[in-house]
């Protein structure tokens, strides 16, 4: 997993959760730089205004994908809402959740 949150586009297509990745971020052929273009378009929000509001649509999103990439993109949306938080509590839980989910030695330690 490589999670990058807020930053340029350039650093921001580095995000790569499981399946789910943002690689084609600003490019003519991604659902989420379509989405992002659009909204600028309707009411000149910002990238980091984009991306809060991909952040509230993408759940609605999620039931059309398939069920692995459905989930990696919900834990990169999860990641996010805990690093919009920014208290030390938060970035625990995202780097907990991120451990349970991609680190086999924690998932085994999580079970034993």
């Amino acid at each position: 997993a490589v999670l990058v949150f807020p930053s340029m586009p350039e650093v921001m297509r580095l995000n790569k959760v499981g399946q789910f990745t943002m690689k084609n971020l600003g490019q003519s052929k991604s659902v989420v730089a379509d989405f992002m273009k659009k909204k600028k378009q309707e009411d000149g929000s910002s990238f980091e205004e984009g991306m809060l509001k991909l952040l509230r649509t993408l759940p609605k999103v999620l039931k059309f994908l398939p069920s692995d990439k459905a989930a990696d993109a919900r834990t990169f949306m999860m990641s996010f809402q805990y690093w919009l938080g920014g208290s030390p509590e938060n970035l625990e839980s995202m780097l907990v959740m991120l451990g349970q989910d991609y680190v086999p030695q924690v998932k085994e330690n999580m079970k034993g």
